[in-house]
């Protein structure tokens, strides 16, 4: 009874010891993987190659991960993501540079995609009044006679000094950069666009 009882802790260790193996090994292959593949891809083709990597580690051992982790490899197009975070967080201990790569890449695509944006609207026209209740707010005639008020809200780039000359801009010709956004305004009860000034030259 006893000798039987051994053989089954032993029994269960062993395979308690081998899932914990084929989950490292599946990580170590795909560490592997990820070292052949080009940091010159874009963030999404790397992203696509990794899954390819972890999907080719993971091949041989989708009968335990399907008894482990119930992941179906007949539905991978659905458990893909689940399949990923999992032997994800054992790369991170074989090859935490590789994930921090794909980080990387994300965060510099990010960054350009930021600088290529637009940087906001352009108006043109006469400021007609300058108020400063509040916020300071340029009202503008366009050369179609239509009026616009613009916010100052942030640090607007600009050829004056702003803070003290801010009122000297009554009746002359500038253009304004703005981005409209929209705020919650309690004279009417709800949100409306107000256009917020990024940059005002004087013409």
């Amino acid at each position: 009874m006893k000798q039987t009882l051994l053989i089954t802790l032993l029994l269960c260790t062993t395979i308690k010891g081998y899932t914990q193996d084929y989950m490292d090994k599946i990580a170590i292959a795909s560490c592997q993987c990820l070292e052949n593949v080009s940091d010159t891809l874009t963030p999404d083709a790397y992203n696509m190659k990794l899954g390819l990597c972890m999907l080719e580690a993971s091949v041989p051992y989708k009968k335990q991960l399907k008894k482990d982790h119930n992941i179906d490899f007949s539905k991978i197009d659905t458990q893909g993501e689940e399949l990923g975070e999992l032997i994800g967080m054992r790369m991170a201990t074989h090859c935490p540079e590789g994930l921090l790569k794909i980080a990387a890449l994300y965060n510099d695509n990010t960054v350009t995609e930021i600088q290529e944006e637009p940087i906001g609207e352009l108006a043109q026209g006469m400021v007609i009044k300058v108020e400063n209740e509040f916020f300071v707010t340029f009202t503008l005639k366009g050369d179609d006679g239509k009026t616009t008020k613009y916010y100052w809200l942030t640090y607007p780039e600009s050829n004056q000094e702003l803070p003290a000359s801010y009122k000297d801009l009554m009746g002359i010709n500038v253009t304004i950069t703005y981005t409209a956004q929209n705020f919650f305004d309690p004279k009417i009860q709800d949100y409306r666009p107000f256009n917020i000034i990024s940059k005002i030259i004087t013409n």
